[in-house]
């Protein structure tokens, strides 16, 4: 996961690459400066498509390895024991103390290329996004907990860095979550779906959620650069692929239920004199698995029992088991240690507590008629596994349909750092950054949203392209309240109310 490193004091001008060789928090070892070796950086981020979640980041650097710096295997190598995957590397550009974060990673593979001309070192590496994907979840039950915050559970589940992290507050509050037996990016994208959120890493590795309303803000209503005919290339596309006419939302209603057992040991193990054996009580009833509101402390006699004899017939020896207890939302965690002198077999082991049924599910919907005639019937389904109230779900899908009944125009450009201006830009903009595109040919003069980045950096530094994928901004100027002006935008007549 991400450390909070600090950028060097440096009055030198240009890109900066540096990787964290000793694993030590830091960038000033020797050797961890990669910047005179590197021949060229590629690295790319965001989403491919107005629904879809921000893809991994991907970062690739080609090294000159001609005396065998970064190969692994080169024992007479500086770095030759250091040179393993998951170390931190970051890219850079700073001028005259002001730095722009471009990469933030952990490097993945090392690839030396020996060739009898030159030899060159491949380093590839991926964002935080990789490690969230791998991490498995176990949390509490959480009550009535706004969406960011949310956000912040499952990082700080994940282990990752408290000060690595910019969360919106979120406008939903969710009656009941809980994370168990999943992966923490997943837990992440079923909170941004419920609240029609996104979330990524971006250039500094800082992890992201941007609530519904976050584009809505003065900051994502102004533009932070303008395109006016100096792209390189550009392609414009207005399709379907993001068209939904009837919007369809499941409301989960849940009951709390009466105190019950919830988990019994089926089997009569033995734990030396001494020792510790844990156990997992998974809560279920009638064979389905079900979330607890309150597990009970197990007491002695009632939840457990143990005797120097399998059949019980022994010695009672309860009062030598020693418990203790991790109470998680849909398991516990129970662990006996044994303080006899004899071994003991535990006769009895239990977990009850209060626990939440759902009730009937119902589905709410919303369609568009116009839509569907013109660009046939296109459904958008939510699982509403956080949705528990109707009239919340029917602000959902009423927004929903608004957002995405008609098409939204797509462009992909490319740019290059042809002049001051566009370099600053192109080093300065981030995912979710509001642009100004004129294109006279197209007749384009309108806003995007930059929905996914990719960047190469060649020619010493010299040369640097960037291209991305834009979305229309037109579908995310909805009126929320502290943020907008009523009917004040180039669509007024036509303002889209949010929730």
């Amino acid at each position: 996961m991400p450390f909070p490193y600090t950028f060097p004091i440096t009055f030198e001008t240009g890109y900066f690459i540096e990787a964290d060789w000793g694993n030590d928090s830091d960038f000033v070892d020797a050797y961890d400066d990669l910047t005179i070796n590197t021949k060229s950086i590629h690295f790319s981020r965001g989403k491919s498509s107005e629904l879809g979640k921000a893809d991994v980041g991907q970062c690739s650097i080609t090294l000159n390895n001609a005396d065998g710096l970064y190969t692994p295997s080169n024992s007479g190598g500086s770095l030759y024991g250091s040179l393993l995957p998951k170390r931190p590397i970051r890219v850079y550009y700073s001028s005259s103390g002001t730095d722009y974060s471009l990469f933030y990673g952990f490097i993945e593979e090392i690839i030396p290329h020996p060739h009898l001309l030159e030899q060159d070192c491949i380093i590839t590496a991926i964002d935080g996004l990789d490690f969230l994907s791998r991490h498995d979840i176990a949390t509490a039950l959480y009550k009535d907990a706004l969406t960011g915050t949310i956000h912040g559970y499952i990082l700080t589940d994940a282990g990752w860095s408290a000060t690595m992290r910019t969360l919106d507050t979120g406008q939903d509050t969710v009656p009941y979550w809980y994370g168990h037996d999943v992966k923490a990016r997943f837990a992440q994208e079923e909170i941004d779906d419920s609240e029609q959120g996104f979330s990524y890493v971006d250039g500094a590795g800082y992890f992201n959620f941007e609530d519904r309303h976050h584009k809505s803000t003065s900051t994502h209503q102004t533009s932070q650069a303008t395109f006016s005919n100096t792209m390189s290339n550009i392609t414009y596309s207005l399709n379907p692929r993001n068209v939904y006419n009837i919007i369809k939302v499941t409301v989960t209603p849940w009951e709390l239920q009466s105190f019950a057992t919830l988990w019994t040991l089926q089997e009569i193990p033995s734990i030396p004199a001494g020792e510790s054996r844990t156990w997992w009580a998974d809560a279920s009833v009638n064979g389905q698995s079900v979330f607890v509101d309150a597990w009970t402390t197990l007491v002695a006699t009632t939840d457990y029992t143990a005797n120097s004899a399998s059949g019980g017939g022994g010695t009672d020896m309860t009062s030598d088991i020693a418990v203790a207890l991790s109470k998680l939302a849909k398991t516990m965690k129970i662990t006996l240690t044994n303080n006899g002198s004899v071994p003991a077999y535990i006769t009895l082991l239990q977990a009850r507590g209060t626990y939440y049924d759902d009730l009937t599910k119902v589905t709410l919907k919303a369609e568009d008629s116009t839509s569907q005639t013109a660009y046939q019937k296109r459904t958008f389904e939510l699982n509403g596994k956080y949705m528990t109230d109707a009239d919340k779900a029917q602000d959902y899908v009423t927004y929903a349909i608004g957002k995405y009944k008609d098409p939204r125009a797509e462009l992909s450009m490319s740019a290059i750092n042809q002049d001051a201006t566009i370099l600053t830009s192109i080093l300065s903009l981030e995912i979710s950054d509001r642009i100004t595109v004129v294109n006279t040919l197209l007749g384009i003069n309108d806003d995007y949203f930059i929905d996914f980045m990719e960047h190469d950096i060649s020619m010493s530094g010299k040369l640097h392209t960037v291209n991305y994928h834009l979305s229309d901004t037109v579908n995310e100027d909805f009126w929320c309240l502290d943020y907008s002006s009523l009917a004040s935008s180039s669509t007024e007549g036509q303002t889209k109310l949010g929730y």
